[in-house]
């Protein structure tokens, strides 16, 4: 025990040496893995996405944003910092995931960065003391344990449901509001793994005015013209029960 206790150690500082070196336009990027479990596999077109929402990537052309951040993505592969898990079939990589050890390092460096905080179940919700300009909240729970924990963070940007599994009953939410009511200065909302019972698409969602990123599932099958208020909006990922989402003519005058 003494040695594998040892070993990690090890392993823990040769990482921080491998952090340290990186190039500062990396480092969010990588710390961000964090925010996912420890076994998974990521979709590397959805983690490029969200790196450009949070402003890691920066570039004036709004079209080479993916390129570059494709170009991070293979730098982080390129040091062995980042797995590839699945290859594209015209090339490049699908998903991605990393090293249990540096998920570890990961998730403990962005704590004490203050860079992103991962909460798990019920116990942590209900008692976390959240400092109060944390700006990143990945949520591994049941959704309504979040919901009664009732958490506050005032300058919260970022809010990722991590931990649900599909098609349980305990993933299905019939009533978001909260979220929307409470979070107002989200840019980043992911809900994906989370079964919206909202037969229409919530009005309350327009009203986040910042948002850059967000990712939705659900049973609503038309987004209303209003959704173009969200004139940050950059990337709108919507997965509908039915397999067929209506969006409306307004989408196009959405120069984001």
């Amino acid at each position: 025990d003494e040695v594998a206790v040892y070993d990690t150690d090890e392993c823990m500082n040769i990482l921080e040496l491998s952090y340290t070196h990186l190039p500062p336009y990396l480092k969010p990027c990588l710390l961000y893995f964090g925010a996912f479990r420890e076994d998974q596999e990521i979709q590397s077109k959805k983690l490029m996405q969200l790196w450009i929402a949070e402003g890691f990537v920066q570039c004036t052309d709004a079209k080479r944003l993916e390129h570059l951040a494709e170009e991070y993505m293979m730098d982080l592969i390129g040091r062995n910092l980042v797995m590839v898990a699945k290859h594209r079939s015209i090339g490049g990589v699908r998903a991605c995931h990393i090293h249990d050890l540096l998920h570890k390092y990961c998730m403990v460096k962005a704590k004490e960065e203050n860079f992103l905080q991962v909460l798990h179940g019920y116990d942590e919700l209900s008692t976390f003391t959240e400092p109060p300009n944390l700006s990143r909240l990945s949520v591994w729970s049941k959704v309504e344990h979040f919901k009664e924990s009732r958490l506050f963070c005032p300058q919260l940007s970022t809010l990722l449901f991590i931990n649900l599994i599909r098609n349980d009953s305990e993933s299905f939410l019939a009533d978001a509001s909260f979220v929307f009511q409470i979070y107002k200065g989200l840019r980043v909302l992911d809900m994906e793994q989370i079964v919206l019972r909202h037969k229409v698409f919530p009005s309350e969602v327009v009203s986040l005015v910042e948002l850059r990123y967000l990712a939705m599932q659900g049973e609503m099958r038309v987004i209303p013209p209003s959704v173009a208020k969200l004139s940050n909006l950059e990337t709108f990922r919507v997965i509908s029960d039915y397999g067929i989402v209506s969006l409306p003519n307004t989408l196009w005058s959405m120069t984001k």
